[in-house]
């Protein structure tokens, strides 16, 4: 808005100093009208009560070893390039490790099942 009422070429500091004060006002207010609302749905999540992503309700579907094979069966719709991607997440986040080509254990779980 402040660019199109100076009608500069390009963007002087005061226009920028305008942006950076309507974003603040706005996420100000976004945060007072919503603040409660995304307060409540933060601890839904954290407690195991709200949405849950794919890749979280595969994981926990998984006994604490688990194969290549049992994956593609409990997820045979997911392209394989997606599956991989989510063994590879999950490696990098710590929560397993692989003890065999394609065979993992989830970290802490002591049984070879």
């Amino acid at each position: 808005i402040y660019h199109l009422l100076e009608q500069h070429e390009t963007e002087s500091n005061n226009c920028l100093e305008f942006a950076e004060l309507m974003a603040e006002y706005i996420l100000n207010n976004q945060c007072e009208m919503l603040g409660d609302m995304l307060l409540k749905k933060t601890s839904r999540l954290l407690d195991g009560t709200g949405y849950r992503s794919r890749n979280k309700s595969l994981f926990d579907e998984l006994g604490d070893t688990f194969d290549w094979e049992t994956i593609q069966q409990l997820r045979p719709q997911t392209k394989y390039g997606a599956l991989r991607t989510m063994i590879s997440k999950w490696k990098k986040e710590g929560l397993i490790e692989e003890v065999c080509k394609n065979r993992w254990q989830k970290k802490g779980a002591t049984s070879a099942s």
